[in-house]
């Protein structure tokens, strides 16, 4: 891991990230498991592993409530909830074989509009 941006909301720490290299050859941060749990713990001034029981408990909490069926509504943030994908058939790429695909249940995040908007002002504008 190493340090590449400083995370500046009040607080002047140093954020650790990830560097991945699309095929563009960008760099983007991503944000782990593990980043969250640190930043709990040091939030709540609690031990990382009393911080890791707190955001593991938290997850397995949302996924049983999308197994359920449930909607989770996380204001100023977005609902989580689950859609139905009915059975198709798909194309193996590497030989063209026609493949049944069964349906299945899948996650779907829809962001709030308040986080639409908190991302879409981090963007820098492209000039016209």
């Amino acid at each position: 891991m190493k340090e590449v941006a400083d995370y500046d909301q009040g607080m002047n720490r140093k954020v650790t990230v990830v560097e991945a290299v699309e095929t563009t050859g960008a760099k983007r941060a991503v944000l782990l498991k593990a980043d969250l749990i640190e930043e709990v713990s040091g939030v709540v001034e609690v031990p990382t592993k009393e911080a890791a029981i707190i955001v593991e408990l938290i997850f397995n909490k949302m996924v049983r409530a999308l197994r359920s069926g449930d909607k989770i509504e996380l204001r100023g943030f977005g609902c989580f909830n689950t859609r139905e994908r009915r059975a198709r058939t798909g194309r193996n790429p590497k030989t063209g074989a026609a493949v049944k695909v069964p349906a299945k249940k899948i996650a779907f995040f829809r962001p709030s509009r308040e986080l639409k908007e908190l991302v879409q002002n981090l963007k820098p504008r492209l000039p016209l």
